[in-house]
């Protein structure tokens, strides 16, 4: 794994590192919270945002069924075992936007208590506050874009 600015590492779509060089400002400035980031060989040059998810639920089982089953023709997959259900992939362009109570918490980041995808390619949505957002993408331009949330 090659260090350098900023990245989201193959397959994990809810996983945000960076250079170590960036953490101070990203922690005094944007109040962000880190853990190192270690390879097969150790620890690397580098941190991995802490990206919690917010305790209420972003969106309503039966939205999530009508969005997403026309695109993948089923909505979702339970685990046999623990229980927990991934929704199939999609983005927060098909989604609605998070309660108005997500974004009031004012956090720098924050993560959607459901999961989507299936496997090693599960993730959370997440969204960003714009000012650590344009951070990102100053540090990490060829991984990071901003999406606004759709207006629904």
């Amino acid at each position: 794994m090659t260090v350098s600015g900023g990245w989201v590492p193959f397959w994990q779509y809810d996983v945000y590192c960076m250079e170590s060089q960036f953490r101070a400002r990203a922690e005094s400035e944007f109040g962000l919270t880190f853990r190192p980031v270690r390879a097969p060989k150790g620890e690397l040059d580098a941190v991995q945002v802490v990206v919690d998810s917010s305790p209420a639920s972003w969106f309503e089982p039966d939205d999530l069924e009508k969005l997403i089953t026309p695109i993948h023709g089923e909505a979702a997959e339970e685990c046999a075992v623990c229980g927990v259900v991934r929704w199939m992939p999609v983005g927060m362009d098909v989604l609605p936007p998070p309660p108005p109570a997500v974004l009031a918490l004012e956090r720098p980041v924050v993560a959607s208590p459901e999961w989507f995808g299936a496997g090693y390619q599960s993730f959370r949505q997440i969204v960003w506050r714009r000012d650590v957002a344009e951070f990102l993408l100053t540090v990490g331009p060829k991984d990071f874009r901003i999406q606004e949330l759709p207006d629904r």
